[in-house]
């Protein structure tokens, strides 16, 4: 009998000793011996006793043959929850899926790369620090250490900054890292005009990122009154040429009570859905713990409502997406205790700053963790741990040193 990968799955993505399935709804399986088979079977051992035996050979099994080849049927074909995933039927199978990740390495699936420090605005809450005239990440650094170093494997890349588009190589970027790679965008939008087109149809998703609904407010939050024009007048161009592309708000105690009025924006510009964000304690905010942004828990209640009744009455209209208040209920469950962030920063997603450093998170700052390449390198190749532990230590002293809690950055570290 042989065993062959569905029809109906048509990639895989290992980390690890984990698998993950993308179906319509993703299913993830820490399971050692489940991400054996799927890479044997991947990579088109389909026999059964050949599956058997070769999972004897690699974990030393005690066990018969036709108790693991009983094992390995009752794993696949005939689990309930997996079974969709797996065929006997040669006509059924997909033969060539796309197996991204490497069975047994800790690859990402995405990559987030902040192509610059700079930025034309002046927020308040920048989580970086950006300025007017921050580095840009090197561009041969680029192509030899990341695109070609990791295409095939790592299947997503995300720009974003500071402000991607103001790098000096932007376009050629995009150009270079459109063969191999599923491209996604996050800019303040003010730019989008300065290029073809053709360039941002590269892009599997586009967030443009809002900061007020007049000239008069992104005076104030950007310090460029001119950003609001070229913001509306980049959602226009994008959705001329019919490319989706989201808008994004981060929710602060003056904006909350506009809304709706930001969802109307969204429609009127052409997006395909509206996301709401809260703010963190990261970058400029952890010395500017203004009223504006410090939002009650209470407070924060009362927005999910707002949010929850104009997606009752927009949603027709536009995706109207909120922040998920249970998104950590049950990430501790997922994966030991030493494997990096429970959320998937260090996993799933890893951030490359525009000095070729690498952490598990956009709002972790650099006394959390801050990796050089060829140590991130050695991580994900599974030749050099790190220590986690000593990672959320290094945090709690400096929350402490800014006089908050390491919660405030994110509740994954509640428990």
């Amino acid at each position: 009998m042989n065993i062959y990968i569905s029809k109906h799955l048509s990639e895989i993505y290992f980390f690890n000793n984990t698998v993950t399935l993308p179906f319509e709804t993703s299913i993830e399986k820490h399971n050692i011996g489940l991400s054996y088979l799927l890479y044997c079977i991947g990579n088109g051992v389909n026999d059964v006793n050949t599956l058997a035996i070769s999972l004897i050979d690699k974990f030393c099994l005690k066990d018969d043959l036709p108790s693991v080849v009983e094992t390995i049927l009752f794993n696949t074909v005939k689990n309930e929850e997996l079974k969709k995933a797996f065929t006997t039927d040669i006509h059924e199978a997909n033969l060539c899926p796309k197996i991204n990740g490497i069975y047994g390495k800790k690859y990402p699936q995405i990559l987030h790369v902040e192509l610059t420090g700079t930025c034309n605005y002046m927020c308040s809450h920048c989580y970086k620090n950006a300025s007017n005239n921050g580095k840009n990440l090197d561009f041969n650094f680029l192509n030899q250490k990341i695109y070609k170093e990791f295409k095939g494997f790592i299947p997503f890349i995300h720009f974003t900054g500071g402000e991607p588009t103001l790098h000096e190589d932007f376009g050629k970027i995009v150009d270079l890292f459109k063969e191999g790679y599923t491209l996604q965008l996050t800019t303040n939008g003010s730019q989008i005009t300065s290029y073809p087109i053709d360039v941002f149809k590269n892009f599997q998703a586009i967030d443009i990122s809002l900061y007020g609904l007049s000239q008069a407010e992104y005076k104030v939050n950007t310090g460029n009154a001119n950003a609001f024009n070229w913001v509306t007048k980049g959602c226009n161009f994008l959705a001329s040429a019919n490319i989706d592309f989201r808008v994004t708000l981060v929710i602060n105690n003056d904006n909350c009570h506009h809304i709706e009025d930001y969802v109307k924006y969204g429609i009127n510009v052409g997006a395909n859905s509206i996301a709401f964000a809260l703010p963190t304690y990261s970058g400029k905010l952890l010395n500017d713990k203004t009223d504006k942004w410090y939002l009650t828990k209470e407070k924060r209640k009362i927005i999910y409502r707002q949010i929850r009744d104009v997606q009752k009455r927009y949603n027709h209209r536009i995706a109207i997406r909120d922040w998920s208040r249970t998104i950590y209920s049950d990430m501790w469950k997922s994966y030991p205790a030493d494997d990096s962030l429970r959320c998937g920063g260090g996993k799933r997603d890893w951030w490359m700053s525009e000095h070729c450093l690498f952490r598990p998170c956009s709002f972790l700052p650099n006394e959390y963790l801050n990796l050089e390449y060829d140590t991130w390198y050695k991580y994900i190749n599974n030749e050099q741990n790190i220590d986690w532990t000593q990672a959320r230590t290094s945090l709690e002293l400096f929350a402490a040193e800014h006089n908050f809690n390491i919660i405030d950055i994110c509740p994954i570290f509640k428990k």
